[in-house]
């Protein structure tokens, strides 16, 4: 590829299409950046090296990794990715090894975290940041997410075990990665904990850039109240958006609404799809 050519392949979603392919609920995509292959999320290690291997991908071919956040859907198959490549660098958030959990509607607390088999693991091949990072010239680390929108919360399922008990977990490892280009940015996501107006917000205070040629992941918003997707959706004429490609977590009542706003500039992740821009 030319170094000025970015290229995504969707590795591991919710969605497929091809019968050769397996979904999972998780994320996980290959970008690659001239001759950089950066892999975004692992998905939770179900479906990573079934797909890689369907799709010709090679694994081992990565450069770096970096991890959106500490869930499993987005962890887990770091395992299945370390086996033949365990000096790789990994970006993530120093809160990405917290062990979070989930409050099911039973009352029992489910583990959701980073898994668990890895925790005693060498972690001198991370590299950690909790403000903007810049990886290379044109890749961007966002850091933690200033929560500025009113609509964006945190949801209350969400908490971390202490020593004092349980606590509400803010989220603060969520990050997203852009990429940028000429002619605007190219922002990928994990599941937008933080906010997708939140997270846009800060980008175009970090860069001074509005244009964006893609945005990419999950967004959160499979359970949100009807109020929370409408002002999202108002809140995107903010700013100039070319393509979205929502998957994962994004919820289907919530992706037809935002279809029928915005019409071709979005569609489907699905696995196995790919994206080239120059």
């Amino acid at each position: 590829m030319k170094n000025n050519q970015v290229k995504l392949t969707l590795l591991c979603d919710n969605h497929i299409e091809r019968s050769d392919l397996l979904a999972e609920h998780g994320l996980s995509f290959l970008i690659e950046i001239g001759k950089t292959n950066i892999l975004f999320d692992t998905g939770q290690g179900l479906t990573i090296k079934h797909n890689a291997k369907k799709l010709n991908i090679d694994l081992n071919s990565v450069d770096m990794i970096i991890l959106s956040h500490g869930h499993y859907d987005h962890t887990g198959g770091l395992k299945e990715v370390l086996q033949n490549k365990s000096e790789v660098k990994i970006y993530a958030h120093p809160d990405i090894f917290k062990p979070k959990y989930k409050k099911l509607k039973t009352g029992k607390m489910k583990y959701i975290g980073y898994p668990q088999v890895l925790l005693k693991r060498n972690r001198s091949n991370f590299i950690f940041n909790t403000e903007p990072f810049w990886i290379s010239k044109n890749i961007l680390l966002t850091g933690q997410i200033p929560r500025i929108t009113s609509f964006e919360k945190i949801e209350e399922e969400f908490y971390v075990k202490s020593d004092e008990g349980w606590v509400k977990d803010e989220l603060l490892d969520d990050q997203a990665l852009a990429i940028n280009t000429p002619s605007g940015l190219i922002l990928i996501l994990g599941c937008a904990h933080s906010g997708l107006i939140n997270i846009l917000r800060y980008l175009v205070k970090i860069t001074d850039k509005k244009d964006f040629l893609l945005v990419a992941g999950g967004i959160h918003l499979k359970n949100a109240s009807k109020e929370k997707v409408d002002r999202t959706i108002e809140a995107l004429g903010e700013f100039n958006i070319q393509k979205f490609v929502l998957s994962h977590c994004t919820g289907i009542p919530a992706f037809i609404k935002i279809y029928n706003t915005l019409k071709d500039k979005v569609s489907l992740g699905e696995v196995g799809k790919t994206w080239q821009i120059l």
